[in-house]
């Protein structure tokens, strides 16, 4: 099953003009709250079809409750054919044909409060399927035709106080993980093929002590005193690994954070073992409403938004 994880943004406005980010409650940006419900509401009644990028986009379950927002963002992408195969035999292939696109729901949630210059976006990714740039491309257009003069910004979001916790011994654990599985490993599990799992190099500290050298590396990536890739934060020699992960505590809870491209600014947060998954594979609404809205909590603690 692909990993359930969450994306965190900060979405600002910025006056274009004065070049400077304006506070919610601005006369610039009057109307909108009422603006992001009309957007959402127009996606559950209206598929947007995006020829240049072959993409489609809607929305369902989309409910508000100032000052937040939830439901989920359909999207898909058409233009080739690729052929659906049921694995159990019971049913003949189908050739999905150029026109036809996958539609895969992806989870959202939004907090815009009345006041400060900050909201937050949180958006579910199923694997390495994600939602936010066919949602950008669409929602920035929309946006400034309805407020003039104002520049709508989605960056992705490390909440201040998470540095602070992997410097003063909030680190539990560094993950390294190789997506695939070294053949000589495949050999001694009699398996022929590499993808069949996945290897997973743990670095667990003893009680009382941080490492230190590690935890300096993160932080100047952070800042942006160093633009090494992530490879070079840690490496093991003969172990080519795809991704780093850290244990932290936030909120109370263990979380884990996939600092896989720390020269982006981006924090990915894995829900997969705290959520249920229904049958059709995709996270329980109830299930991942709930616990996005602790991670939401924890967040908006954090920046005091």
């Amino acid at each position: 099953m692909p990993t359930i994880t969450i994306s965190s943004y900060r979405i600002r406005f910025q006056d274009t003009a004065k070049k400077i980010y304006l506070k919610i409650n601005d006369p610039m940006l009057d109307g909108v709250h009422a603006f992001f419900e009309n957007y959402f509401g127009k996606l559950q009644t209206k598929k947007i079809n995006d020829p240049s990028s072959k993409k489609v986009l809607s929305a369902k379950q989309v409910t508000s409750k100032s000052p937040n927002f939830e439901g989920l963002v359909i999207t898909g992408e058409y233009g080739y054919e690729t052929e659906l195969l049921d694995v159990k035999g019971k049913k003949k292939p189908y050739q999905r044909s150029t026109t036809e696109a996958e539609l895969l729901p992806f989870y959202f949630r939004y907090y815009i409060p009345k006041t400060g210059d900050s909201s937050v976006l949180l958006l579910q990714r199923f694997g390495t399927s994600g939602v936010r740039k066919t949602l950008g491309n669409n929602l920035l257009p929309e946006f400034e035709k309805q407020f003039s003069g104002v520049k709508l910004f989605i960056t992705p979001l490390i909440p201040d106080g998470l540095l602070d916790k992997l410097m003063n011994g909030g680190l539990h654990a560094i993950t390294l993980r190789k997506n695939t599985l070294p053949s000589d490993v495949c050999d001694q599990l009699n398996e022929r093929s590499i993808e069949a799992g996945r290897m997973d190099v743990v670095i667990t500290a003893k009680h009382g002590h941080v490492f230190s050298a590690i935890l300096n590396k993160i932080k100047n990536i952070l800042i942006g005193n160093d633009y090494a890739p992530i490879y070079d934060v840690i490496r093991i020699k003969g172990f080519a690994h795809d991704k780093t992960l850290v244990d932290i505590e936030l909120g109370g809870k263990k979380r884990r954070i996939d600092l896989s491209n720390l020269t982006k600014l981006r924090a990915i947060i894995d829900i997969t073992d705290d959520i249920k998954v229904a049958p059709n594979g995709h996270p329980e609404f109830e299930s991942i409403s709930s616990e996005t809205k602790k991670i939401m909590n924890d967040i908006i603690n954090t920046l005091r938004i």
